[in-house]
């Protein structure tokens, strides 16, 4: 390693802890992958950026989510529906952030709340408990905000169908785009985040300067597959929301730049990823 190399190493290393390890991985994505002084500078740009969450961080905003659902006037234990942002019975991390949230409302001694991890469940489980009134939607990281409004657009129409009108649907969530939170609010939907996050390239450079970056960033793409097991390659992340954010020992969100995560080449060979996601999830 030349010394121009293991400064830079070094820089990064020491800037961001969670590369600690992964030291190889990274030397082969800037200085083997990247063929461009320009592209490499651009990556080294948006590491050294990335918003990383360890685990006693993301207790501590767990905590301020569980403060702010307990303090918020006018919402009550009785009448309160908790639900993961999830559909179905696959893992995924809305459901990781409801199961974090039960021992936290517990201190707090909010007791007698509805907790579900099944988004579309809202309407049923309001059949069956006829206090509820306000539903909370939780979810780890919203991106482009695209699934937010879907989700509540379809809630919102089964209880429409079902001539339900007295309720209302707030989103909380651990960390989001300011895009992502634009979109959403721009729908009418009230949403919280404990962590808010600017696009990795278009909000932070100026407007020549960035789409100068942006087709840098397709440029690296161009390593990569265009789809896995049908699942197409979300350029620039998913609803090309450019996140930088990382929580420890986590299913990294498909927001993120696919560079950093995408783990299949062009000609569809393995590839090691400098942050990881089940590309099952893709």
């Amino acid at each position: 390693m030349n010394r121009n190399v293991f400064k830079i190493m070094f820089s990064l290393t020491s800037k961001q802890p969670w590369l600690d390890g992964k030291e190889d991985i990274l030397e082969h994505l800037l200085f083997e992958e990247c063929q461009k002084d320009e592209t490499r500078e651009l990556l080294i740009d948006l590491i050294q950026r990335f918003e990383f969450l360890d685990n006693d961080r993301y207790l501590y905003l767990m905590r301020q989510i569980a403060l702010e659902i307990v303090t918020e006037p006018n919402l009550y234990e009785q009448s309160t529906l908790i639900t993961a942002m999830s559909i179905g019975n696959d893992a995924d991390s809305g459901q990781a952030i409801i199961y974090s949230l039960k021992a936290l409302l517990q201190e707090q001694q909010w007791i007698n709340h509805k907790s579900i991890n099944d988004a579309m469940q809202s309407l049923k489980t309001f059949k069956r408990n006829a206090p509820l009134r306000d539903i909370i939607i939780v979810d780890e990281f919203v991106g482009s905000g695209k699934t937010v409004i879907g989700r509540v657009r379809t809630i919102k129409e089964q209880f429409k169908d079902a001539n339900i009108t007295d309720y209302t649907i707030r989103v909380k969530t651990l960390a989001a785009t300011e895009k992502g939170i634009s979109n959403i609010t721009s729908e009418g939907i009230e949403i919280s985040s404990q962590v808010v996050i600017k696009k990795g390239i278009s909000d932070y450079y100026e407007k020549d300067v960035a789409q100068i970056k942006i087709d840098q960033m397709l440029e690296l793409e161009c390593l990569l597959s265009r789809s896995y097991n049908g699942r197409e390659l979300p350029t620039l992340g998913y609803g090309e929301a450019e996140a930088l954010y990382y929580r420890k020992d986590i299913n990294l969100p498909n927001s993120v730049f696919p560079i950093f995560w995408w783990s299949e080449y062009l000609n569809k060979k393995s590839r090691r990823t400098l942050l990881v996601r089940a590309m099952g999830d893709a």
